[in-house]
């Protein structure tokens, strides 16, 4: 039980903390369970992590500030009970191909790209299995309406590191490559891929958030801006073939 009360209790402070990240008066996010997006842990005793997205078989993004703890990925995640995490099956968990990580981390300049190992159980890779998104490298409007998958805190006792849904617009691109949009975020969404509503299409990594800062929106990695990225994931791929 006191464990309980100290999980939940930090669970409610973390939260407090990133309200900052949400972009209107509420949050917004809904439970998703989206099987490509995975939730990226350092041990299956962490309570805490990041969130990645599939692009190929074994191909995967996330945030370069992620990369300390860019050890396991869980897909189908369940929802938590009493704000505490629940893990995978067995079967949904794949450990990171440590020597595949290409990755950078600063604003507009934050990412990821890295291999999965195949599931220990089923030898299967987890593209495969769970599926993966395509990636748009063309430029993108300000306004055009974004989704996002992200494993963020939440004050929801079954929302809190489960897999949620972000809705909203892009803001602007910068010439840096730092995008910034108006998606609800908390700590645990970093390495989030922005998605186009539209077509599903990955255009971005979420890495920072800000909406209640001067900046008034949660900040990204843009991928049309970004050659050294857009070359990785483009390595990446031409690997698997």
């Amino acid at each position: 039980m006191k464990s309980l009360i100290i999980a939940l209790l930090l669970s409610t402070s973390t939260f407090a903390a990133n309200q900052k990240a949400i972009c209107g008066k509420e949050d917004d996010r809904t439970l998703s369970y989206k099987k490509e997006v995975g939730r990226v842990l350092e041990t299956l005793e962490s309570t805490h992590g990041c969130t990645m997205t599939m692009v190929g078989p074994s191909c995967a993004l996330s945030a370069g500030h992620c990369v300390p703890i860019l050890n396991l990925v869980e897909f189908n995640t369940p929802t938590s009970i009493d704000s505490i995490l629940q893990h995978s099956a067995d079967e949904d968990i794949y450990e990171v191909d440590k020597a595949s990580i290409v990755w950078s981390k600063g604003f507009g300049t934050d990412y990821a790209v890295f291999k999965l190992h195949p599931n220990s159980i089923t030898q299967e890779l987890a593209g495969n299995v769970q599926g993966f998104l395509n990636i748009s490298y063309a430029k993108v409007k300000r306004g055009t309406d974004l989704k996002m998958f992200g494993h963020g805190t939440s004050a929801d006792p079954q929302g809190n590191h489960s897999q949620q849904l972000s809705l909203g617009t892009l803001k602007k691109i910068k010439s840096s490559g730092l995008m910034y949009h108006k998606m609800d975020a908390t700590s645990g969404s970093s390495g989030s891929a922005i998605l186009l509503a539209d077509t599903g299409e990955i255009i971005g990594i979420h890495t920072h958030n800000g909406c209640k800062e001067i900046f008034k929106s949660n900040r990204s990695t843009a991928i049309s801006k970004n050659i050294k990225l857009q070359q990785a994931i483009k390595d990446c791929l031409q690997s698997e073939k």
